[in-house]
């Protein structure tokens, strides 16, 4: 078993056996066993006793999956198209689940980690799993997602990708799988920013530290050709996290063909919300430009 290089064995091993020398010791007895048979219970998320020996035999090989946490984590507040054409948004992250809503927004309900974990061990570690098997439906929505991953309409079933070339700016990889299943933000965001501490928003044009930036994708990542994918400087521009990058990605904001914010959907707005649309609208979008035109095409015929 590998430990974590920070970890004092040693110190392990002092804070296991020292509770033991207490353990039927008798009024008096100087001497007592350090090294009593202990049994160690671990709890693994989805697994129950009667899994054990599956995820011995997922463990030995080294083939369980990435976490679940960490692997939807950077979903959170996306919309996605599911396997039926339909749009999911992933609305908020909890200590224990993923919350998913129709893009309508209503009836939100929760996507349990430890239901996930078993899919995704069984998809890393077997190599496939039938849509009919996943405990929601959203898992196949993120499944589809994943760029090592393919989906077969045919047959139903989803397939982990045996070889293909792991790309250094989008791969984030899980220490234990290292396997390439997310778009790293950090990367993407810091090739757009460059080596400076603060940015523009491409669309209100505020200067803002890094931290308070995203790299948003003009074109929906999960629409994009491979090519698309790799047109870094293109495919994506700088929106702060003060407005313009949600309403960019609900289609509230869009940009028109000569690079000018078209507000497109006002209806119900007040307050700040319509003040900050109204500085919005009619500014030049920054990142638009011949090579990003084409995407931000397909922006705006989504949300015609």
């Amino acid at each position: 078993m590998a430990l974590h290089p920070d970890v004092d064995v040693q110190d392990v091993y002092r804070r296991l056996t020292q509770p033991q020398a207490r353990i039927s010791k008798q009024p008096g007895q100087t001497n007592s066993n350090r090294t009593k048979r202990i049994r160690l219970r671990l709890r693994v998320p989805g697994y129950e006793p009667a899994d054990a020996a599956k995820l011995a035999d997922l463990l030995a090989r080294g083939l369980s999956g990435p976490d679940a946490r960490d692997l939807l984590a950077p979903f959170a507040g996306e919309k996605l198209q599911a396997i039926d054409g339909s749009l999911d948004i992933a609305t908020r992250l909890t200590p224990d689940a993923i919350w998913v809503a129709p893009s309508d927004g209503l009836d939100e309900h929760p996507v349990l980690f430890s239901a996930i974990q078993p899919v995704l061990d069984q998809v890393y570690g077997q190599g496939s799993i039938a849509a009919g098997d996943l405990p929601d439906e959203f898992v196949g929505t993120v499944l589809k997602e994943l760029p090592d991953i393919d989906f077969d309409a045919r047959t139903g079933r989803f397939t982990k990708r045996t070889a293909g070339p792991v790309d250094k700016d989008f791969a984030v990889f899980d220490r234990k799988a290292t396997v390439k299943y997310r778009v790293e933000q950090d990367a993407l965001r810091k090739l757009l920013v460059g080596p400076g501490e603060t940015a523009s928003c491409d669309l209100c044009g505020e200067d803002l530290p890094v931290r308070f930036l995203v790299a948003a994708h003009i074109k929906q990542r999960s629409q994009c050709t491979d090519q698309e994918r790799g047109d870094l400087k293109n495919v994506a521009m700088l929106a702060c996290l003060l407005g313009c990058d949600k309403a960019f990605e609900l289609g509230i904001v869009t940009v028109d063909t000569g690079g000018r914010v078209r507000v497109a959907k006002s209806d119900g707005m007040t307050g700040k919300l319509a003040q900050h649309l109204d500085y919005l609208s009619g500014r030049t979008c920054t990142a638009h430009g011949p090579d990003s035109e084409t995407y931000f095409k397909w922006h705006r015929e989504r949300w015609a």
